[in-house]
């Protein structure tokens, strides 16, 4: 075995264990080229869960063909950078720049790799320069990329962790309904049948009937659903946790994470949480809303869903988000523009688009929050006309010490239709996002009040007073992000669909180089001089300018859906304008769908 700091973590293997040549051409760097002399310079390794690969600061001297099983690349922070998953490389980048390892890789769970040293990868590209054609294709796709691949890719293996309280068979058998036919499901009796192994032995990592089992059900599926035992005892159960890419826990809302039913389980769950991406399915059975709070303090959940068992709609979503399949929608901010996410809303569902999460700023917040809180799409008009025309918070002006309008009307309007509503209870998931002018910084609510932080999302600076919350000043999250696609990448969902109806068109006046009217000619700007915007436009689209360098990049990214509804004719403060609005986000957006599938 190969020494060095880097490879401690690492179990040598015979090849037939790892079943070499068969790993070899599902490799993407590797499938087309002659396998035997790479074979032949390449040692097998095993590698525990949590065990490291690479560690930043250590010297380049081999690069990793993953057979099976997930790392994580981590930043000298531990800030999860990328995931290296089966079929795939890692630490080549290193061989060709000669240098000290700039982050760490850990094995997410039990995983399998052919390590090839220096000195083999030298022979390689000296004498077969196929090898090296094929290694720089790989690096230029993954610098396309940006050199991310995020949390939320597909998982090959999932663990599903059922905590007492719940019956586990009835949970699976929900999965079972909505997860695809050819996703297997794997019990310990199944593992037992199969492979003969007596599961009262505990470690049986390096048995090969063992090995052999997970790498064929992994290699023969897309994912592979692993169960553990009831009430998550025995060695089966440490055993999916080993051998799972994500964690599913799923526990009921009645019970109290601090029962001492959960404690063994929820002990366990914290060891892995920093190395295995683990999500809570809290189960609805109580007539009150769960402490939620109280759930994902309990241990480092990534995610986590509320679902009803007898509710199929619930279970759907989560099977998406566990095979990978899931959709995120994000609703910029607009003004009145953002009344177009109604209708674009609507044109995604008739198209067949199941949206699994939501996120947004400022309109795009308010209306994402209504969809979060499953009103129908006639409740949401209604509530809109309540709010923008009932309670009509923009005319609400008072003495300009800190805003033009007070945030009075909008607070009472945004209570009136949220009620006490906390955003981790809500039914879907949902995010909205401001901007703290105390810390500087984008802010993320995926927790606590909905219509505080709707509030907040939807405060322009100098138009609207910032929401105090804590130390922080919190206002427009369009100050900083107004369509936060990349805060939705962080959610775990595998495509989205961003709506962007910020206004595109600039600001301008009929004559260039001419100063603001005096005071005295204010009142006679429209008979006389040049035309120029007035404050609330001026300071609205000064509250936005710091967001065009974040939407151009993420627009350059190419993998994301961006649909953009033909409203900017119409003002950030015509709230009259909101049925025709409605009518162009839901005939746009069906035009874009239809356009994309036609592609």
């Amino acid at each position: 075995m190969a020494t060095g700091t880097e490879i401690i973590g690492l179990h040598e293997i015979p090849p037939e264990l790892a079943d070499a040549h068969a790993a070899f051409t599902s490799i993407e760097l590797l499938g087309s080229l002659d396998p035997s002399p790479v074979l032949s310079r390449l040692t097998w390794h095993s590698v525990d869960a949590g065990e490291y690969l690479i560690r930043a600061g250590d010297p380049s001297d081999s690069m990793y063909f993953v057979v099976s099983g997930r790392f994580v690349v981590l930043s000298s922070d531990q800030t999860v950078l990328r995931e290296v998953g089966r079929s795939s490389t890692v630490g080549e980048v290193g061989l060709l720049t000669r240098g000290k390892r700039s982050a760490s890789v850990r094995a997410v769970r039990d995983s399998i790799v052919g390590r090839l040293s220096q000195a083999g990868f030298e022979t390689l590209v000296e004498k077969h320069p196929e090898f090296t054609l094929a290694l720089m294709n790989v690096l230029a796709k993954w610098l396309a990329t940006g050199g991310e691949t995020p949390r939320n890719s597909a998982p090959a293996a999932v663990g599903l962790l059922v905590l007492a309280g719940v019956d586990v068979n009835a949970a699976t058998a929900q999965l079972r309904d909505v997860i695809p036919r050819d996703i297997p499901i794997v019990r310990s009796s199944d593992f037992a049948r199969d492979t003969g192994i007596d599961l009262a032995l505990g470690d049986y990592r390096f048995d090969s009937r063992s090995v052999d089992y997970f790498r064929d059900r992994e290699a023969s599926a897309s994912l592979v659903l692993y169960v553990a035992d009831a009430e998550f005892v025995g060695p089966w159960s440490a055993q999916v946790i080993r051998q799972a890419d994500r964690l599913v826990v799923v526990a009921a809302d009645d019970t109290d994470p601090r029962d001492p039913a959960h404690a063994a389980a929820l002990d366990e769950i914290r060891q892995v949480a920093d190395r295995t991406p683990t999500e809570l399915v809290l189960i609805r059975r109580g007539t009150r809303p769960a402490d939620v709070e109280r759930w994902l303090r309990q241990a480092k959940f990534w995610r986590h869903h509320n679902a009803r068992l007898a509710h199929s709609a619930d279970w759907a979503r989560i099977g998406r988000f566990i095979a990978g399949t899931a959709t995120g929608v994000v609703l910029s901010g607009g003004g009145a523009r953002g009344f177009a996410h109604i209708g674009a809303l609507r044109a995604l569902r008739d198209a067949g688009i199941e949206v699994d999460a939501v996120g947004g700023t400022s309109m795009g917040a308010l209306v994402g929050a209504q969809w979060a809180c499953e009103f129908d799409f006639d409740e949401m008009v209604n509530q809109q006309r309540i709010i923008w025309t009932d309670h009509a918070p923009m005319r609400g002006f008072t003495v300009p010490t800190v805003a033009l309008l007070s945030s009075r009307r909008a607070a009472r309007a945004l209570s009136e239709v949220f009620g006490d509503r906390e955003i981790q209870d809500l039914a879907r998931s949902y995010f909205c996002v401001s901007v703290s002018l105390t810390r500087s910084c984008l802010v993320v609510h995926r927790s606590g009040s909905v219509h505080r932080y709707v509030l907040a999302s939807m405060s322009i600076p100098g138009i609207v007073p910032p929401l105090v919350d804590g130390e922080d000043l919190l206002v427009d999250g369009g100050v900083l992000n107004n369509c936060p696609t990349n805060v939705m990448r962080e959610s775990g969902v595998n495509s989205i669909v961003a709506v962007n109806v910020g206004a595109t068109n600039s600001l301008s006046v009929r004559a260039a180089g001419v100063d603001a009217p005096p005071a005295r000619r204010i009142g006679l700007r429209r008979a006389h001089g040049p035309k120029l915007p007035n404050i609330m436009r001026i300071l609205e689209r000064a509250a936005s300018l710091g967001s065009q360098q974040i939407a151009a990049l993420e627009r350059r990214r190419g993998d994301i859906h961006f649909i953009d509804p033909d409203v900017n004719r119409f003002d950030t403060f015509d709230m009259s304008a909101m049925e025709r609005i409605i009518d162009i986000g839901y005939r746009d957006t069906l035009a874009s769908i239809e356009a994309r599938r036609a592609n």
